[in-house]
């Protein structure tokens, strides 16, 4: 199949495939898969996280916020996204100016490298029929920088600069631009701040365990799927 160029509306499709899950500790062997998969991209498709804690001292010295020393990195990743703004001392009026510092360093740098598996995982969603978009904090020129062209022609909608604290905004703007209802969607993320979004709209939700937070964080969540893998985010036939 060729991919079609990114857009914002376009048909609703619907697809049969699954996707092995794991739900609040109990193993599922699949769930069915949505006609639409909204993606995160930081620590969900792109492995960023390095690049993260490179800038943060920069970024907490022109915000006034506590940079996690790197005997605390784990600890902090096991934290709620509110908790650690908390923790941080970074007030939640502040997170749009310092996410625009970080847009701004993400430009100026080579891209992020996608996680292994994200590539194969993407074409074989998009070429069984499932729609792609995705929200994020990061801007879409940083986003597609690091998908480059032909994976970023698989997505139908793109939703960039996402205040971090405010995700359910570009999310329902995904679901109007799509045609699609929460019930037919998904949304895979990898903070909790993301699984709130995901709530406020009444979309489900599947958190990744390879991204920033710990994936114990899930653990306690209701109305969560723990992707172990990149390879749960698909599932060949018979699997």
């Amino acid at each position: 199949m060729t991919p079609s160029p990114a857009r914002t509306r376009g048909d609703v499709c619907a697809c049969g495939e699954r996707v092995p899950a794991r739900t609040l500790g109990r193993q599922y062997p699949y769930i069915a898969m949505p006609a639409l998969i909204i993606f995160d991209f930081d620590g969900t498709l792109a492995d960023s996280f390095g690049f993260f804690l490179s800038t943060q001292r920069t970024l907490a010295a022109r915000h006034g916020f506590r940079a996690a020393e790197a005997h605390e990195v784990d600890a902090a990743r096991r934290l709620t996204t509110r908790e650690l703004l908390k923790h941080s001392g970074l007030r939640s009026w502040r997170v749009p100016l310092v996410a625009a510092d970080f847009i701004r360093l993400m430009r100026a740098a080579p891209p992020p490298a996608l996680f292994p598996g994200v590539d194969a995982a993407l074409r074989a969603l998009h070429a069984s029929g499932t729609r792609l978009a995705l929200v994020s904090s990061n801007s879409v020129d940083n986003v597609q920088r690091a998908l480059g062209a032909e994976l970023s022609a698989l997505f139908a909608v793109f939703e960039g600069g996402a205040h971090l604290l405010g995700k359910h905004r570009a999310l329902r703007r995904v679901l109007r631009a799509t045609g699609h209802t929460a019930a037919q969607a998904i949304y895979v993320g990898d903070q909790v701040a993301d699984w709130e979004a995901a709530q406020v709209l009444g979309l489900p939700f599947a958190a990744v365990a390879w991204g920033y937070a710990h994936p114990d964080v899930f653990m306690q969540l209701p109305n969560t799927h723990l992707i172990e893998e990149v390879e749960g985010l698909i599932a060949l036939p018979g699997h």
